[in-house]
């Protein structure tokens, strides 16, 4: 016989069905399903960073059963996430064109024909990121 804890997230299976005098009659069959990707979280930028260039990559964990990961990311940290961009099943993603000076908050989901995990936990785990503000680096002009 086989632990419940012994079955594969997703495999067919068959149980014996005895008489009483230990002669196998039939077998139930029967399919175990993991429904949804396994928990995964975010690396980087870690949620607070501030000094990030323009051009930054988002990066998390791999999570088992996905079939892919969709990210967000947004200057306003209202947790809306009208539109989710899809990544394959990369784990990193290469943000370019960012604005300077500039506050930006990310997550990351990973979907399959289940169901959908988001880093960390849920949709409303967000982390931020603060892009460089380039004018400080600008030398000043004088006109004489």
């Amino acid at each position: 016989m086989t632990a419940i804890g012994d079955f594969k997230k997703t495999s067919q299976s068959a149980w014996p069905y005895n008489n009483t005098d230990g002669s196998t009659v039939a077998f139930w069959q029967f399919t175990t399903v993991h429904l949804s990707p396994e928990v995964f979280n975010k690396v980087g930028p870690s949620d607070g960073k501030m000094g990030h260039q323009t051009e930054i990559d988002l990066i998390w964990t791999s999570s088992s059963g996905v079939t892919s990961y969709e990210y967000y990311f947004d200057k306003s940290d209202d947790d809306s996430c009208k539109v989710w961009m899809d990544n394959g099943t990369f784990t990193l993603v290469k943000l370019s064109g960012l604005d300077s000076a500039t506050t930006y908050y990310w997550q990351i989901r990973a979907v399959n024909g289940v169901g959908t995990t988001y880093a960390d936990g849920g949709l409303e785990d967000f982390w931020q990121f603060e892009t460089i503000d380039y004018q400080s680096f600008l030398p000043l002009i004088r006109k004489d």
